[in-house]
């Protein structure tokens, strides 16, 4: 989700439709702790503690015995979208227009199953209503 310094505004105040909001920090342990969104996540999985993506099971190991389709997956590449899939996750995209490759990177999160593809994950509160 690029550096994440939308994440605090998009998590504060949202029920974000009651759902699991799952953002897989590719740093270590030690980078995610100076994430400006880090204070907002119960669960945290970074690199240290899993398998990389396009595996599964960082998502798997952040939803326990919770049910996958009560979670929602932002992510911004097709391994986070991958992941989701094979995750049984609902997935949505965050990729703008104009961003090189975009045309056949937002066909490829479509294949995939990706519920929206957003500009921005601050939109996704609207995109929630």
């Amino acid at each position: 989700m690029g550096d994440g310094a939308g994440a605090p505004r998009l998590l504060r105040g949202s029920t974000c439709g009651g759902r699991t909001i799952i953002a897989l920090h590719p740093g270590s342990k030690d980078t995610f702790k100076r994430w400006p969104a880090a204070k907002h996540f119960r669960t945290i999985i970074t690199m240290d503690d899993a398998k990389k993506k396009p595996q599964p099971e960082g998502l798997q190991r952040i939803l326990g015995e919770r049910d996958p389709a009560s979670a929602l997956y932002l992510g911004d590449n097709i391994d986070d979208a991958l992941a989701a899939k094979d995750a049984g996750v609902p997935f949505v995209a965050i990729i703008a227009r104009g961003e090189h490759g975009y045309r056949q990177r937002a066909a490829r999160f479509r294949e995939l199953g990706a519920l929206a593809l957003l500009p921005r994950a601050t939109d996704l509160n609207r995109w929630l209503k």
